[in-house]
């Protein structure tokens, strides 16, 4: 997990709002607990305000594309049932 954090840090120190996508995809791919290591170990990272900030856009903008990705997800696990039935 120590990986993707430091590729989370490297793609947030570039532009917010793809850190708050990749962020939203990892949590939903890894579970809460990647959000909460992530908010542990970023506490202090001005690019990751999104997570502490819930008044910002890009808090608005980071719950979106975690409801986006957990409902992509929810269909390609029916969609994975299909097949084997």
């Amino acid at each position: 997990m120590h990986t993707r954090v430091c590729v989370l840090a490297y793609t947030c120190a570039r532009a917010p709002l793809v850190c708050a996508r990749a962020v939203a995809e990892f949590k939903v791919r890894n579970g809460a607990a990647f959000e909460t290591l992530i908010r542990e170990r970023q506490r202090d990272n001005p690019n990751f305000a999104f997570l502490f900030d819930t008044s910002s856009p890009a808090h608005a903008y980071y719950l979106q594309k975690v409801q986006l990705a957990q409902q992509a997800q929810a269909v390609q696990q029916q969609a994975s049932l299909a097949q084997v039935a």
